[in-house]
């Protein structure tokens, strides 16, 4: 604590407080879409969306049935969160006869067989992506159609610059910070249990999404499809949720980029004796995986937070990272928040600016295997269990209890709260003294006091009050956003209708030029890793 009072302090005495409030943050959003009766939609993408290979802001994920809405990165959460909301607004208009999940465990399923894997066109990078999410249904199945929100995060360069001179380091720039952003992402691993304490939303599934898969979850009182744990926060971060067992030894520790790229690149390029046995092409001679090795591409890698470089254009994320190091880290432990239209909330968003700020700030030693192997067991003791008042987590090798670690963790956040709120009154240069972000750890830190406030609780008190099955509980959630989106004006319609027109020419043309070969293509691209990986080992 004393070296994170200490920085903060010197932060606070510079001009402009080194830009500390000057955070940059985009959300990429996941919806369900579904019929008016509450299952799953097996209809296309829909063509009012646009071209989910090229669509800015509207794509797909696993499968057609869905969406994922990507806003711009800005400093600004209010402008992030207008922009979340038109995309909600636009899409409803465009919806006559769906509409949208607003929970993470899904909606009522149809065979795996039948779920349609998302398609984006005929150029060689559609087919790319299309086999891709036809590899990761026949991998995993149905449980890619649990929906998530990703929080993406970086600081200015200004806040580096004035850490890098504090630090009088010895290397370049941009190394460090790339160092910077491992050793926020190291903490963020010791320290995201408590998010999925706080914002865990997904206690309860409904029977169907289990069907045939072993659990240990409790029929709830009352209802008949409705399976939940009493003291659960986010089944969806559970094993029950998206988890490959084949990675489980991919203990990745974040100790140095290097070692990452090195780790990703191997597992993309080496055979897998869980997948070999699979095939690469059905009789038909259609694919049935990009490859038969451990990952497909790097994003099959399912992590809880990744390291993130804008790529240009024929460029993969990892050569990205070694070239020009680390921009902004992915965070992707969030359930959906189903009590806000949105998804997530203003208040939420300041919470997780000071929460990652304090993950970069604070000192963050390297992690051991065993260290990765223990916040593995406290994520899936706090998804199960997180509302257990006698909750014990492991920290430092050691048990501890969740209560005394998370006091501890709000002492600092508080701290670092008190320093955004002070640079947010410096910046707008008001009379009156700025406390939005001290009141979002204020409000979060009631949850630790009282777990009948975390979102958790509240869904299964609302189950059983109202006697509800979580398939009732989500749909009228569902039509109630619905209604609120319909009655909204999108005052900037023809920007959307615009970015819609220009995504379906932008993939109109890459299906019209000369390309070579899919085979060719795809040879080449995961020569693009060999190389990585081989000038890699040559820096060792």
């Amino acid at each position: 604590m004393l070296r994170l009072r200490n920085i903060l302090n010197d932060i606070s005495r510079t001009h402009n407080h080194a830009g500390i409030h000057q955070i940059t943050r985009g959300i990429e959003k996941e919806s369900l879409r579904i019929t008016p009766n509450g299952k799953l939609a097996t209809t296309p993408h829909p063509s009012l969306f646009g071209s989910p290979l090229t669509h800015p802001n509207i794509t797909t994920d696993y499968c057609e049935s869905m969406v994922e809405f990507i806003t711009e990165p800005n400093t600004d959460p209010v402008k992030v969160l207008t922009q979340l909301e038109e995309l909600h607004i636009f899409s409803t208009h465009n919806l006559p006869t769906e509409q949208l999940w607003p929970v993470s465990m899904p909606c009522e399923l149809v065979p795996d067989a039948h779920i349609p894997a998302a398609k984006y066109g005929s150029s060689n990078i559609g087919k790319l992506k299309s086999i891709y999410r036809v590899g990761l249904g026949n991998r995993y199945g149905r449980f890619l159609t649990i929906a998530g929100l990703h929080y993406n995060f970086s600081v200015s360069d200004e806040l580096w610059q004035f850490l890098y001179k504090d630090a009088n380091s010895q290397l370049s720039f941009k190394d460090f910070k790339t160092d910077g952003y491992l050793k926020l992402i190291r903490n963020f691993l010791r320290n995201y249990w408590l998010l999925l304490y706080l914002f865990g939303a997904s206690p309860c599934t409904s029977k169907n999404f289990l069907d045939g898969k072993q659990h240990d979850l409790q029929d709830l009182e009352g209802c008949e499809n409705t399976l939940y744990s009493p003291h659960a926060t986010s089944l969806r971060m559970s094993d029950l949720g998206f988890k490959s067992n084949a990675q489980d030894n991919l203990l990745m520790t974040y100790n140095c980029l290097e070692n990452y790229i090195r780790t990703l690149c191997s597992a993309i390029t080496q055979p897998h004796s869980r997948y070999t046995n699979n095939g690469l092409k059905n009789s038909d001679g259609h694919y049935q995986q990009l490859n038969q090795n451990l990952l497909q591409i790097e994003n099959e890698f399912y992590s809880v937070v990744r390291p993130k470089r804008t790529t240009q254009k024929g460029e993969n994320g990892l050569s990205a990272l070694a070239e020009r190091g680390i921009e902004y880290v992915e965070i992707r432990c969030l359930d959906l928040n189903p009590f806000t239209p949105n998804g997530i909330t203003h208040q939420q968003i300041q919470f997780l600016d000071t929460f990652l700020l304090y993950c970069l700030l604070t000192d963050s030693p390297a992690l051991t295997q065993q260290d990765i192997q223990d916040i593995r067991k406290n994520q899936q003791i706090v998804a199960y269990n997180g509302r257990d008042k006698n909750l014990e987590l492991i920290k430092n090798g050691q048990y501890t209890p969740l209560q005394s670690w998370s006091n501890s963790l709000f002492n600092d956040l508080q701290l670092t709260a008190q320093l955004l709120d002070d640079a947010e009154h410096n910046k707008t240069a008001s009379k009156t003294k700025n406390t939005t972000y001290s009141h979002s750890v204020e409000k979060e830190y009631e949850k630790i006091k009282d777990p009948t406030l975390t979102p958790s609780a509240e869904i299964l008190s609302t189950l059983k009050q109202q006697k509800l099955e979580f398939s009732e509980f989500s749909m009228n959630l569902s039509n109630q956003y619905k209604f609120y989106f319909e009655a909204k004006k999108l005052n900037n319609a023809c920007l959307y209708k615009s970015t819609v027109e220009q995504s379906v020419q932008q993939q109109q043309y890459a299906e019209s030029k000369v390309e070579i070969n899919f085979e060719d293509y795809l040879r080449e691209y995961y020569l693009r890793y060999t190389q990585l990986l081989d000038s890699n080992r040559n820096l060792q």
